[in-house]
């Protein structure tokens, strides 16, 4: 069996590993359990073409890479599996190209749907506010009338404000990318929301990884995700409570986990990123649908899920440079 040496120095694993160590390719390649692999063999020996998948494979430390995986079998005169030629190819960075391609696609073709429907809304909305203004101002102090109407302009001022998040979200803007030391930048966004978390009786737990690397990116517009991200965080807790911040590194990328607790329907968890305007502390959350478009033009992911009691905002940023 010959073994490529780019196999090997990409997935950290010495050729003799390789060839030695029974059942490698099914465990650490294919990563399927015995009837798997067995269902893959049965395959190779029917099939002369051999198979062209796409794989994720883990190397020796536990990085992820995507690999296409072209196995294609050799056989005898009786038509006997003799052999297996397995071509591996990475595609690691075509793959995250790709993943970002799609999310800028999407925020562009969202952004523009969301600004056509947001300038179609905004005159008449206008319109019917400017009316139901005149109409309560001309309505006597004591007439009931003017308790509907002041509902109406109530209801109009919040549609308002509900159009104004939504083009504060779609704004084109720029990156302009440096290197930004996100520990920093975090315990900065901190320190600016003591007040809100004083007020609220909310205990930061901050565990900063010292270890972290710098990443390319833009530090004003990120910071401006965080800053919205943990007001939203704030305002949604308990009072007493705990809010922990952490970061730590991952090979290739840096990860962010906000955790803490609130009462969350699972409704609520699925639409984060458009928070409900109920007229409470509405101007906190306006810009929060802005901090996750700021974190997929840097690249990166962000999800919310739930793990007990506690609710957890987990944003993975990559460390390679991004092109502004």
């Amino acid at each position: 069996m010959f073994v490529n040496p780019y196999f090997t120095d990409k997935l950290g694993y010495t050729a003799e590993e390789v060839v030695s160590e029974r059942g490698f390719w099914e465990k650490k390649i294919w990563n399927s359990d015995s009837e798997e692999s067995e269902k893959i063999w049965q395959g190779l020996r029917k099939d002369p073409k051999g198979f062209r998948v796409e794989r994720v494979v883990k190397d020796k430390q536990g990085r992820s890479y995507t690999f296409i995986d072209h196995a294609i079998p050799a056989k005898d005169d009786q038509g006997n599996l003799k052999w297996l030629d397995g071509i591996m190819m990475d595609i690691t960075m075509l793959k995250r190209l790709q993943e970002m391609a799609l999310r800028t696609e999407e925020i562009k073709v969202l952004g523009e749907i969301s600004a056509r429907f947001a300038h179609e809304m905004r005159n008449p909305l206008a319109t019917a506010g400017g009316f139901a203004r005149r109409l309560r101002d001309a309505l006597p102090e004591n007439d009931k009338q003017r308790e509907f109407a002041d509902i109406i302009v109530e209801e109009v001022a919040r549609l308002e404000y509900i159009l104004k998040a939504i083009l504060s979200s779609i704004e084109p803007f720029t990156l302009c990318m440096t290197r930004v030391d996100i520990n920093q930048l975090l315990e900065g966004v901190l320190h600016r929301l003591k007040d809100l978390l004083a007020e609220k009786m909310i205990h930061p737990k901050v565990s900063l990884s010292p270890s972290l690397p710098k990443i390319q990116g833009d530090g004003s517009m990120l910071e401006k995700a965080f800053d919205n991200l943990l007001k939203h965080v704030a305002v949604s807790m308990r009072e007493d409570d705990t809010l922990k911040v952490s970061t730590e590194p991952d090979h290739d990328n840096l990860f962010i986990t906000i955790r803490y607790r609130a009462r969350m329907a699972e409704d609520d968890l699925e639409h984060f990123f458009f928070p409900r305007f109920t007229g409470k502390d509405e101007s906190v959350v306006q810009d929060l649908p802005l901090s996750r478009v700021i974190i997929h033009r840097h690249g990166g992911k962000i999800d919310v899920f739930r793990e007990g009691e506690d609710v957890i905002v987990k944003i993975e940023l990559s460390v390679a440079s991004l092109a502004c």
